[in-house]
């Protein structure tokens, strides 16, 4: 059995509790900026950078303002490594690839279906 760390707040306690009574999956895994830029080889500035060059980059924040990276940022924050470093693109390019893949419409409409998610289960808690 793997050990996962505490969380450090009762926030974060919430994301990693699954509701076994209506079957929903976990939510996923949630990263600090320097967690990521860890992970994937980067410096903290390089992502702070993309963000602004990268609409398709947004991550979330906490209540005291820090950035929140989900693993759908974390794979975002990699294609766009690999199309910079490997395939060579300018930003411009790999920008113009990451609106033809769709990555910014699928997490827009992800979002969504979450936001309405949650709005039918307090809908359903209320009943």
């Amino acid at each position: 059995m793997e050990d996962r760390p505490t969380s450090a707040s009762p926030e974060d306690a919430e994301d990693d509790v699954t509701d076994t009574e209506s079957g929903d999956r976990p939510r996923p895994e949630r990263y600090t900026i320097g967690e990521v830029a860890e992970r994937v080889d980067l410096e903290a500035h390089v992502l702070r950078y993309w963000e602004s060059e990268f609409e398709h980059l947004s991550p979330g924040k906490d209540a005291a303002g820090r950035r929140i990276y989900t693993e759908a940022d974390v794979d975002i924050v990699q294609r766009i490594q690999h199309l910079l470093k490997e395939e060579m693109y300018t930003i411009a390019g790999a920008r113009a690839v990451l609106d033809r893949e769709g990555v910014h419409g699928r997490k827009a409409f992800r979002d969504q279906l979450q936001d309405l998610r949650d709005f039918l289960v307090r809908l359903q808690q209320q009943l």
